[in-house]
């Protein structure tokens, strides 16, 4: 990996790809922001979604019980909780 020049660090540009059955990622065509520089450039490719193939969980469910509201005089404080040892 060449080192990084001074000057831009990292951009976000957002583009569409597509994934060959080889596996080859074939990226549109998008236009660069001014301010990167005409030539090579590093990048990173995050793909956004889940895998093909990969099938959603339901989401998991906790039942609620309503015990009503916490007492006034409640403390969560440690030392209340544990006493002067901490534990």
């Amino acid at each position: 990996m060449a080192n990084k020049k001074a000057g831009i660090g990292m951009i976000t540009i957002e583009a569409k790809v597509i994934v060959a059955e080889d596996g080859k990622i074939a990226l549109e065509e998008v236009n660069a922001p001014p301010q990167v520089k005409p030539g090579e450039h590093d990048a990173i490719i995050v793909i956004d979604g889940q895998m093909a193939g990969e099938k959603r969980r339901m989401p998991i469910t906790f039942s609620a019980h309503d015990i009503g509201p916490w007492p006034d005089n409640l403390s969560l404080r440690r030392e209340d909780i544990y006493g002067n040892d901490g534990r």
